[in-house]
């Protein structure tokens, strides 16, 4: 069995894990890593690498999709923690 995901991420980012991370990986165990990235538009080996604190991408880009995602998770109309809503709807 492998290690859960909330535990490779812990001993990747250490100490200062930040929140979003956790949320990310706790998901992960409770569906897969594959259906994760799916819904944040990333590959499942970019969210192997952000858990492991080694995503060479733009962390940012992923911090905020996963923000975004939450927010809609819960129904709320608006994000606080993403421009996205406003990028989305000027078109």
């Amino acid at each position: 069995m492998s290690t859960p995901a909330i535990d490779r991420a812990r001993a990747a980012w250490g100490e200062s894990i930040p929140a979003w991370i956790e949320t990310l990986a706790r998901e992960a165990d409770r569906t897969s890593q594959s259906k994760v990235a799916q819904a944040l538009g990333y590959s499942a080996s970019a969210v192997s690498q952000v858990l492991a604190a080694k995503y060479q991408g733009d962390l940012r880009a992923v911090e905020q999709a996963a923000l975004w995602r939450a927010c809609r998770g819960i129904g709320r109309p608006r994000c606080p923690h993403s421009r996205i809503e406003e990028e989305n709807d000027a078109n």
